[in-house]
């Protein structure tokens, strides 16, 4: 091997070392922006949550009704198709932030901001037993329950009756308003 043919062979080593190197070094930088990126995406899933439970007037509105139990849950209920479209979309809001946490879309520190609230509203007694009723109700019918990621989370957090999962639950026998 002659000393022109060694010093290329040395310098193509070290191009090519250069160039993992700086692979490398793009990698990592992609990675930081990938996770930058990501982090960004999630706070503003939890931003939109937030504004619209805070910020647009019929959400809020119904959210301060339940949590001050200004909402009751009664045969009537039903028959109100407005007031049963709000409550319901309160609790499809809130039911989509448990179903990202549960699927580990947001972590637990960014769902804090928002477990307070769903927490307050989850643990109303007339709320409860509106989601008992409709948990119930869908599996007398072979189906999952609308919410229930919030019953989920109302189970794990031991935020139900302890019968809860009982279709002849004692706490809520005189709230029994659908057929199941």
């Amino acid at each position: 091997m002659t000393w022109v043919s060694y010093n290329f062979h040395a310098l193509t080593i070290i191009i090519s070392a250069i160039g993992l190197f700086l692979t490398v070094v793009g990698g990592f930088f992609a990675l930081l922006q990938w996770k930058q990126n990501t982090m960004l995406k999630r706070a503003e899933i939890i931003k939109q949550i937030v504004d619209k439970l805070r910020y647009e007037k019929e959400m809020a509105d119904i959210t301060y009704m339940v949590e001050y139990d200004r909402f009751k849950y009664t045969r009537e209920f039903h028959r109100d198709t407005h007031l049963e479209q709000r409550i319901d979309s309160l609790l499809a809001l809130l039911d989509y932030a448990c179903y990202l946490r549960f699927n580990k879309i947001i972590r637990k520190r960014e769902f804090s901001i928002l477990e307070y609230r769903i927490v307050r509203i989850v643990g109303r007694r007339d709320i409860q037993a509106y989601l008992w009723n409709l948990h119930h109700f869908a599996r007398a019918n072979n189906t999952i329950c609308s919410f229930s990621h919030l019953v989920k989370l109302g189970l794990i957090n031991r935020l139900f009756p302890t019968e809860f999962e009982s279709s002849t639950c004692e706490s809520f026998k005189n709230k029994k308003f659908l057929n199941f």
